[in-house]
């Protein structure tokens, strides 16, 4: 059972002054639960995320931690924003039959940076569904274009693409144009 967890303050340039272990730093690994702890449970190995969604400005305000990222993590790529780091971290710190999802701004499927967290996912045949909410904002109060992206640590067979062009009918039945 994972149970590392990162999350945000609300604001985005000290975001990781709140990881009581930064994420990438090498204390900051899976952490199976003692034995017998839950046993009687089901596994459901799930990370979470609360991540940071502003673009990458890291090398200003914090230039040690952007060295960091960007010797560590395949996806730190280019002028990347800080959310493929996350994704990929999420891979690494998910066991064998663990998945994930989070919603993320879907930039990265069509951007320069985006190739490398592209290829991490598809290496590892990790996609598993993506829910695409085209230009509808999901945020009230900030203007974004997000997806909800699903991966698995073990890969799937198959991907699942929702594309929710009305977000009050997605809202109500989870269904929109199948890809």
């Amino acid at each position: 059972m994972v149970t590392t967890q990162v999350t945000a303050k609300s604001d985005p340039d000290s975001f990781l002054d709140d990881v009581s272990v930064p994420f990438w730093e090498e204390g900051a690994q899976n952490q199976e639960s003692s034995q017998n702890e839950l046993s009687n449970w089901p596994a459901i190995p799930i990370n979470y995320a609360n991540m940071p969604s502003r673009h990458q400005e890291l090398k200003k305000s914090d230039p040690r931690t952007a060295d960091i990222l960007k010797a560590t993590y395949e996806s730190a790529s280019g002028n990347y924003d800080l959310y493929v780091v996350f994704v990929e971290r999420g891979l690494q710190l998910l066991n064998q039959r663990g998945q994930f999802a989070f919603i993320l701004p879907h930039k990265f499927f069509n951007a320069k940076y985006g190739e490398a967290l592209q290829e991490i996912i598809s290496r590892g045949k990790h996609l598993r569904h993506v829910v695409h909410f085209g230009h509808q904002q999901i945020f009230d109060g900030a203007t974004n274009y997000v997806c909800l992206l699903f991966l698995a640590k073990c890969g799937a067979n198959k991907c699942r693409f929702v594309r929710a062009d009305n977000l009050q009918q997605w809202l109500t039945t989870f269904r929109g144009t199948e890809a």
